[in-house]
């Protein structure tokens, strides 16, 4: 039998959540922490595969390469077969993209607000670091309401610079902040 490679995910939608996060992983406080990626946005552009809705508000969250760009997310180490298995059917309307380590950072930790990071785990323990880019991606549609709030909230768990961060740095489709979204 061979040794299976350690595997991670960044995700940064709604598995901001810790409820999310949760559901599909386990032991969750000792494997996940608060990060940066360089080198993608962040944008409401994908049409969602599962969730419910609403007319032109169809959108849920995706990150595309773009090198002067970056987003915030939370990375989880050590996926197993089942998690692996049960993310990727999850994110079925997106594909794998791998993630260099030069481009990921660790927030510091005292900027974090939750007790979910009670043993930050080494992320170069990982031999492959992935995350998602959707493949059905509408430039004409708006994010599903119910949907941002799950990803505010989930996003305002992690604390203050956490939150101000996911605002900051996401987009909707037509270039506007999520920060100035929200606020109207």
């Amino acid at each position: 039998m061979t040794d299976r490679p350690r595997l991670a995910v960044i995700v940064y939608g709604s598995f901001l959540h810790p409820d999310d996060l949760a559901e599909l992983f386990d032991d969750v406080p000792s494997r996940v922490v608060p990060v940066e990626v360089r080198g993608f946005g962040r944008l409401f552009n994908q049409e969602a595969s599962w969730r419910e809705t609403n007319g032109d508000r169809k959108a849920v969250l995706n990150v595309t390469p773009a090198s002067d760009e970056w987003f915030n997310g939370i990375l989880v180490v050590d996926l197993s077969r089942e998690e692996f298995r049960e993310f990727r059917e999850r994110e079925r309307g997106y594909r794998l993209i791998e993630v260099g380590f030069d481009a990921i950072e660790s927030y510091d930790r005292s900027t974090i607000e939750t007790d979910l990071t009670v043993d930050e785990p080494n992320i170069e323990s990982q031999d492959l670091v992935l995350t998602t880019t959707g493949l059905k991606t509408r430039n004409s549609i708006d994010p599903i309401d119910s949907y941002v709030d799950l990803c505010y909230d989930g996003a305002s768990q992690w604390g203050a610079e956490f939150l101000h961060d996911f605002l900051r740095t996401t987009k909707l489709s037509t270039g506007e902040s999520l920060e100035s979204y929200v606020s109207e």
